[in-house]
């Protein structure tokens, strides 16, 4: 399964310049510093539309340790209050919807959109999936997971053939709320599995063997057919 996550993004920010947080830690002085964050556009258009893009980031994470290390041949040791976990991802711009996917977990994205905003001003934007919204462009779903049933019964999941016939999924559909669904997509004279969640996250279940350019073909037309139309208001 491969994730992808869709932002909007603000049509004046230039997409097209390389950005470059780096910045040295000396750490026998014991500094601490932002984590590092690079934003590479290539020279790649990918089915048609989609640039291109390398996106370096540091998740910091909070947590006590020590390390250890050798200086001037000597075992040294520091302790720490958080660290950095360093991450590199594809993401893909579409200059024509100022649109950009993240090809990336959902921790990651996080992340990274704060990143990005914060140290370049991107303004973007994470837009939830509206499923109420859906049920003109969603005729049929494989599962769903629900969320905010009852305090006795916090969150469910059904599976199954035509599962929103079952009695259970409509009554979960009037108590609850959908955070996230697997649905069958037609495109190119064949079937594809998709994973909708509510962050407007799309995961493709089936294999393509990472061609980007099958990938982002059908990207664009989930898009298109089923998460823009929800985006609208």
């Amino acid at each position: 399964m491969k994730p992808f996550q869709f932002f909007k993004i603000d049509s004046l920010v230039d997409l097209s310049v390389k950005r470059d947080t780096t910045v040295q830690l000396n750490f026998l002085e014991g500094s601490t510093r932002e984590p590092t964050l690079r934003f590479v556009p290539l020279n790649t258009l990918i089915a048609g539309r989609y640039q291109k893009i390398e996106i370096y980031h540091e998740i910091p994470t909070k947590k006590v340790g020590i390390t250890t290390f050798i200086y001037d041949g000597v075992p040294q040791e520091i302790e720490f209050n958080k660290f950095l976990t360093p991450e590199k991802f594809n993401a893909y711009y579409d200059e024509k919807e100022n649109v950009i996917l993240f090809c990336a977990s959902k921790d990651t994205c996080k992340s990274a959109f704060k990143q990005l905003n914060r140290c370049f001003n991107f303004n973007l934007e994470s837009i939830d999936f509206d499923f109420a919204k859906a049920t003109d462009h969603i005729d049929n779903y494989m599962g769903a997971w629900f969320k905010g049933l009852s305090s006795e019964l916090r969150a469910a999941a059904l599976f199954g053939t035509s599962v929103e016939d079952n009695e259970h999924f409509k009554d979960f559909c009037v108590s609850g709320m959908i955070s996230n669904a697997i649905i069958p997509f037609f495109n190119g004279g064949r079937m594809h599995q998709i994973m909708i969640t509510k962050r407007s996250s799309v995961v493709l279940v089936d294999h393509y063997n990472n061609n980007d350019e099958v990938e982002l073909k059908l990207l664009s037309d989930i898009y298109q057919e089923v998460i823009k139309p929800t985006w609208s208001n």
